[in-house]
């Protein structure tokens, strides 16, 4: 009987191994098709003609399942190309889709797909807006001249350096209170404890500074120090601490970040709002374009629709001039930065500050935590992205060509080509780590211009700002055009 028993069990082995569907079949899902092996491809499709793997092919196939085909031989478990599935309503054309979805020639209900981002300013192309009479035109006292809103000046009088009407004077002569050209007289007083106080007149002629003109007093649409990030502004600040958010930004959290459009109105860069009514980003993004040509928006969170955020709006202005470091060079993009002089004045508020520089190096070039970029991204509203300021030896490493004297460098926690874009700011807080109480004042280090790639080892540089060049082009802008 033992004999008997290992025959029948040496039988039904020599048959299982002969068969490469085993000794088990099962019935094959809705999307299959019981096939034989040979018409089945590597990828678990069926194929209109027979197949012929290689080894490797063979060695990676799509696993199967063998089924019992209709006439009762084996086969393979094989997805149909042709199949379409019937789950369960919104697949049936007879029944609409939920809107605002559509539905496609495949039978699928879909998201529509979005219309392409414009500018939306009160209806009016920039950098027209729309007047109390319901026309766009230019905002008083611009005029519209060539398609383009300018201040036009009424004979005798020019168009002085700070974009107003006034009389030009020829030195020695200055611009009087009165709006007249001539010499300025002071009175000085002196006193000793032994004469009487005596008046001396003294008649001098100011000549105009042939260097730096001073800035003007601060007013009152100036805020003076420097501004802070506005956590509060973060929208879900409640439930979720710091350097756990989405990394979306709230609006007026960084309030100097700005934006750089075209007079068409199509997005090319970010900015960051910096003094005397400036906006700083990189020299690449503006290079090929006419001051006139360009439009800066500050205090700006969706640059999809520029609507008000609060009571709030944002500011928009045409580019009045444009200064570029001149040690810039678009073929090393080296010192990749420029500095964009608005025709408007920007008033500060809650949304719309100016960052600070760090000319005092508070905060070092490497080796540093508390860094961020921000931006727009992929997205329509401001994001950011914390990183960390890498040593000059980890630079050379990671960036081809690295010039610690134009540039450093820092990783990304996270995705910057999907979070940010060139142009931006490059910050950091003054003091503390992350995570850690501090000042919550940001400094300005450098502009964000070069990433080394968008995966995982991604590396961004930053160009450093020339203090004594900068401070200097606040005001004299037309020193330094493009020269290379």
């Amino acid at each position: 009987m033992l004999k008997l028993l290992i025959g029948v069990l040496l039988c039904l082995g020599s048959s299982f191994a002969q068969s490469p569907f085993g000794i088990y079949t099962f019935k094959c899902s809705s999307a299959m098709v019981c096939v034989d092996l040979n018409v089945c491809d590597q990828f678990g499709m069926i194929a209109k003609n027979a197949v012929s793997l290689t080894e490797e092919e063979e060695a990676f196939r799509q696993p199967l399942v063998p089924c019992k085909k209709p006439d009762g031989a084996r086969g393979v478990c094989c997805r149909d190309p042709e199949y379409k599935d019937d789950w369960p309503t919104d697949q049936n054309p007879e029944i609409p889709c939920n809107p605002p979805n559509v539905r496609l020639d495949n039978g699928r209900c879909v998201p529509p797909t979005p219309p392409p981002k414009k500018i939306q300013v009160d209806e009016c192309p920039p950098p027209l807006i729309k007047l109390p009479n319901g026309s766009c035109g230019c905002k008083p006292p611009l005029t519209l001249v060539n398609g383009k809103c300018e201040v036009v000046c009424k004979p005798p009088q020019v168009l002085l350096p700070n974009g107003k009407c006034g009389t030009e004077c020829k030195p020695p002569q200055v611009l009087l209170p009165g709006g007249k050209c001539g010499t300025v007289t002071t009175t000085t007083t002196t006193t000793t404890t032994r004469a009487p106080t005596t008046t001396k007149k003294i008649t001098t002629t100011i000549r105009p500074p042939s260097k730096i003109v001073l800035p003007p007093p601060i007013g009152i649409d100036e805020a003076p120090g420097c501004p802070r990030r506005n956590r509060t502004a973060m929208p879900d600040l409640v439930y979720k601490p710091y350097d756990s958010s989405d990394f979306e930004a709230g609006a007026g959290e960084f309030p100097w970040q700005g934006a750089v459009f075209t007079s068409a109105g199509q997005f090319l860069c970010g900015c960051y709002n910096t003094q005397n009514s400036t906006c700083t980003t990189t020299a690449s993004c503006v290079k090929g374009y006419k001051p006139s040509d360009l439009i800066v928006v500050v205090g700006v969170y969706n640059i999809a629709n520029l609507k008000a955020v609060a009571d709030k709006p944002p500011q928009s202005s045409v580019v009045k001039h444009i200064a570029f470091d001149p040690q810039y060079s678009s073929s090393t993009g080296k010192y990749d930065i420029a500095i964009l002089h608005l025709v408007n004045r920007v008033k500060y508020n809650y949304y719309t500050k100016a960052i600070c520089l760090d000319n005092y190096y508070a905060i070092p070039f490497e080796s540093y935590d508390d860094c961020v970029v921000t931006g727009w991204g992929n997205g329509d509203t401001v994001h950011y992205v914390d990183v960390v300021l890498l040593s000059e030896a980890e630079c050379k490493k990671s960036v081809p060509g690295f010039d610690a004297k134009a540039m450093a460098c820092a990783k990304p926690n996270h995705e910057v080509c999907r979070l940010a874009e060139f142009g931006g700011g490059f910050h950091c807080r003054e003091t503390g780590k992350r995570n850690k109480k501090s000042s919550d004042v940001y400094l300005l280090k450098g502009t964000y211009s070069a990433v080394t790639s968008c995966d995982s080892s991604q590396v961004i540089t930053f160009s450093r700002i020339d203090f004594d060049w900068f401070e200097e082009a606040l005001y004299n802008p037309l020193k330094y055009p493009l020269r290379g």
